[in-house]
């Protein structure tokens, strides 16, 4: 991979190889150098990687959501009940949004737990689904 190399005094751009400085001669210099060099070594390049067998996904580690958004919201509340007696200071010195961004995420965290409430209901009841079927399968 290589990285483009942008000189200031004109819009020559070269390419020098991830890792490498790029050569720092003035471009009649340059020119010189490049016609005498002859033609330009090929890119170095690593190759394709090799194939390794491919491993089954791990199973999705379980988290509890409803608690990790329950807290954020509550912060966010927090930060705007904090923020609200200093709404005129705030506002003079170019931060008065400040407390609205607070109650914008509190907001959108009310929304953010009703989902994972709601997810985790559904995940409960396809486990729950999933049992009953897997026991009436053993007794039938």
């Amino acid at each position: 991979m290589a990285i483009p190399i942008v000189h200031a005094p004109s819009s020559r751009v070269e390419q020098a190889p991830y890792g490498e400085p790029a050569p720092l001669m003035p471009h009649a210099a340059r020119a010189t150098a490049e016609a005498s060099a002859g033609p330009p070594a090929p890119p170095r390049t690593l190759g394709r990687m090799p194939k390794t067998a491919l491993r089954p996904a791990p199973p999705p580690l379980e988290a509890n959501d409803v608690a990790i958004v329950g807290t954020g919201t509550v912060l966010w509340f927090v930060g705007f009940v904090a923020l609200l007696p200093f709404q005129g200071w705030l506002s003079d010195h170019g931060h008065g949004t400040w407390p609205w961004i607070c109650l914008s995420g509190g907001l959108l965290g009310l929304i953010g737990l009703k989902y994972c409430v709601a997810r985790r209901d559904a995940i409960r009841r396809a486990r729950a689904a999933e049992a009953a079927a897997g026991a009436a399968a053993e007794q039938g």
